[in-house]
């Protein structure tokens, strides 16, 4: 019996890193996409429902592209993008749900500068593969709008403010 038990630890604990690694790759593959300008890439990263009641792929990628371009009028270069480690995966109505913080390294007016932006980072194949919602757009009650299955009582930590850092 004890080593069922441990199996089945050894099983979950094997499933529960798969799924944080997953995550960890597409958010790093999402926030390169950022980075990069590589706005389909940022469109197929984006949670469904936002893509759905944004208007669809067109319109979901035109306003990426006007925000994109809203940055660089103002003379914000993005130079590269790391992402941290993960919040607990949680199950809110059957899609798997975690925070995940971007930090981006930009340059303006010639110094550089590192953000923090906390995402929504959503699962609906139990792990496999995660889309990703910027929560600066977004406040509890109407995240619960773009993702229904949100759950209320998730905490979404604060995310650090920008810091300045050596060129």
């Amino acid at each position: 019996m004890k080593f069922f038990y441990v199996l089945f630890l050894t099983l979950m604990t094997m499933t529960s890193f798969g799924q944080i690694e997953a995550l960890k790759a597409d958010a790093k593959t999402y926030v390169n996409a950022v980075v990069y300008k590589n706005f389909d890439q940022m469109v197929a990263y984006t949670h469904p429902n936002i893509i759905t009641l944004g208007g669809g792929n067109e319109m979901t990628m035109k306003t990426i592209v006007e925000e994109r371009k809203s940055v660089d009028a103002q003379a914000i270069t993005y130079i590269s993008g790391d992402v941290s480690d993960p919040t607990d995966i949680i199950n809110s109505g059957g899609e798997l749900h975690s925070i995940i913080t971007q930090e981006i390294v930009m340059e303006i007016n010639g110094k550089k500068f590192k953000s923090f932006t906390n995402l929504l980072a959503a699962s609906l194949d139990n792990g496999k593969t995660w889309s990703f919602v910027n929560l600066d757009h977004y406040d509890k009650e109407s995240l619960k709008v773009f993702v229904p299955r949100f759950d209320p009582d998730m905490v979404i930590p604060e995310a650090p403010i920008s810091v300045a850092i050596e060129n």
